[in-house]
């Protein structure tokens, strides 16, 4: 088993906490991807004093090619402060669904895989419960009491990313949302915009129902403060919240859309 431990210092106050880590099966030394030709040879170039003691090769195309390497690594990712469990959890949770039986036949080594990512998903989960509070805001570390609006943000943002709201229910999150819209009521920064996707996001999958008459109003105003004032990430979460409450083909914010494209 193993441990991690980590100070935490801020101000005069300090705080230690433990965390276990969680370990796959197997431990991958190093990995790369290259394109072989049929008929090709694979060579291995090994630094001095090493020597090659196994191999094994995944024969994926396409988007999971890339997505699977990591993944394997970023779900043993150590626990810590809730953006870091949310990481790992999320990526847990769409580990599980790519590697679903359904999606077709997988290696011996993918079905471990998602065997792992079934139960750190869920264990993933029931971490994140242990850093809410009642009203629905989550904290960065357990027992540390108020609710933080940016880690909140953070929580809703990432889980409202996937398509299987079981998640997001798990956690309330119309009551996470209702209390961080409370927290932020003014539109026009980055937790806004947030604050606009996840509303997008609820809607969708059928979480939430429509917003109010408001809604074009507020979309227009954070389109303006986006252009004037946002990052690319708020750039991306804008036209996400857009495309999710189906006002991208409106007169005046599809231009402004398209702009953000280009």
């Amino acid at each position: 088993a193993m441990a991690l431990r980590t100070t935490l210092v801020s101000g005069g106050d300090t705080q230690r906490f433990e965390n276990s880590v969680r370990t796959l099966p197997a431990t991958v030394t190093f990995a790369e991807t290259r394109d072989v030709r049929p008929g090709d040879p694979i060579t291995a170039t090994l630094p001095a004093g090493e020597k090659l003691t196994d191999l094994r090769i995944f024969a994926t195309n396409g988007f999971t090619a890339t997505l699977l390497p990591a993944l394997r690594w970023l779900m043993a990712y150590p626990y810590g402060c809730a953006e870091q469990v949310t990481s790992a959890t999320v990526l847990s949770l769409l580990a599980r669904e790519i590697l679903d039986p359904k999606n077709g036949a997988s290696s011996p080594e993918q079905e471990d895989m998602r065997k792992n990512a079934l139960e750190f998903s869920a264990a993933g989960l029931a971490r994140l419960k242990t850093l809410q509070n009642l009203d629905g805001s989550f904290v960065w570390w357990p027992g540390t009491g108020k609710g933080d609006p940016s880690m909140t943000a953070v929580v809703l943002v990432l889980l409202s990313s996937l398509e299987n709201p079981e998640a997001l229910k798990s956690l309330d999150a119309p009551r996470a949302l209702g209390w961080l819209k409370a927290q932020v009521p003014e539109g026009g920064s980055s937790l806004g915009v947030a604050i606009t996707y996840v509303e997008s996001r609820l809607k969708v999958l059928g979480l939430s129902p429509e917003p109010g008459g408001t809604l074009e109003a507020m979309l227009r105003f954070q389109a303006d403060w986006v252009k004037a004032h946002g990052t690319v990430l708020d750039e991306s979460l804008f036209l996400l919240a857009l495309k999710g409450f189906a006002f991208d083909t409106k007169p005046g914010l599809d231009r402004m859309a398209k702009d953000f494209l280009t």
